[in-house]
């Protein structure tokens, strides 16, 4: 039997909401009115039907061929999440990396506020990282409990260290982290994790440039 939130939505697809909400906030920002089921299961590594699926269970409707309007499936997850309920968000990392994750104004525009920073460096804890006392990995579980916090970001590159923060995470209650780290991580199963590749990121756009140098090359031939 699949665990089921008090709204009788399944576990998963609660976690996995927030990412929704993410999406269609960096989509809105760059004037998209539609997006389509492919592209948020593209994104999410999920299938198109499980895409439906979890968008319909909290009210999101979409219309065939369109996709799902933009403003107002923001609006209908912001509501169904409780407006500020995964606003503020554990940073993992104290380092240059975590450092431009702070000076991140995307951050603040998608309604996200960094509220303690954490490391499992011995030598980095109780040092300022932008106004935070970095924090040691032993009390993330508890002050996850506690506060109620439900996202992270992982900041942490130094194979050693990261596999020890991860250890530390791995007690919490955590539902969703965005990974930066460029490392294989092995995360709980039951977390939602997002990876942002840099490399992937290079090889996808210099695979879109070397079409468009075919295609060029193809239309001065013609």
């Amino acid at each position: 039997m699949r665990s089921m939130n008090p709204r009788g939505i399944p576990l998963p697809t609660v976690r996995r909401l927030p990412f929704y909400l993410r999406l269609f906030r960096e989509e809105a920002d760059k004037g998209t009115l539609w997006l389509s089921s492919d592209f948020l299961g593209d994104r999410l590594s999920l299938g198109a039907i499980q895409v439906r699926k979890d968008l319909s269970m909290v009210g999101a409707e979409g219309r065939a061929r369109c996709g799902f309007p933009v403003q107002n499936t923001i609006e209908v997850l912001s509501s169904f999440l409780g407006g500020d309920d995964y606003a503020d968000v554990f940073l993992v990392g104290s380092g240059p990396l975590a450092e431009a994750i702070l000076f991140d104004g995307t951050l603040f525009r998608h309604g996200f506020n960094v509220i303690a920073v954490f490391d499992s460096n011995p030598v980095r804890i109780g040092m300022d990282c932008h106004g935070h006392d970095i924090l040691p990995m032993n009390k993330f579980p508890d002050l996850v409990r506690r506060m109620n916090i439900r996202l992270a970001v992982f900041a942490i590159s130094d194979p050693e260290d990261a596999t020890n923060a991860l250890t530390a995470m791995g007690d919490s209650q955590i539902a969703g982290v965005c990974d930066l780290s460029g490392l294989s991580l092995a995360f709980p199963s039951d977390v939602i994790v997002d990876r942002d590749d840099i490399g992937s990121r290079l090889a996808k756009i210099a695979s879109e440039l070397g079409a468009g140098r075919i295609a060029l090359r193809s239309g001065i031939s013609e």
